[in-house]
């Protein structure tokens, strides 16, 4: 392997892991929001979880969130992609 291969996969790497660590308020307010949909008494963890309305708005934002995450993940995978088959 190439050193400035080994460069840019330790790049690519790094801003994966960004990307990922990025989304995960995504991820959390997606899964209270689940929590607060299906469990039997959600306000015991937090009163805002007992809004019906409330629940629909952290499932919104969080679904929205992680599509954003999803969107510039995917981008940087298909970047990665074509920079391998122009180098190959």
């Amino acid at each position: 392997m190439k050193r400035g291969t080994q460069k840019t996969d330790r790049e690519f790497h790094r801003r994966i892991l960004m990307l990922e660590v990025s989304g995960i308020p995504g991820y959390l307010l997606v899964g209270l929001g689940l929590f607060g949909y299906f469990d039997d008494n959600p306000g015991a963890l937090h009163p805002l979880l007992g809004d019906a309305n409330m629940v629909a708005v952290i499932l919104a934002v969080g679904g929205a969130l992680m599509l954003i995450n999803l969107g510039l993940v995917t981008r940087l995978i298909i970047e990665r992609g074509r920079r391998q088959r122009a180098g190959a």
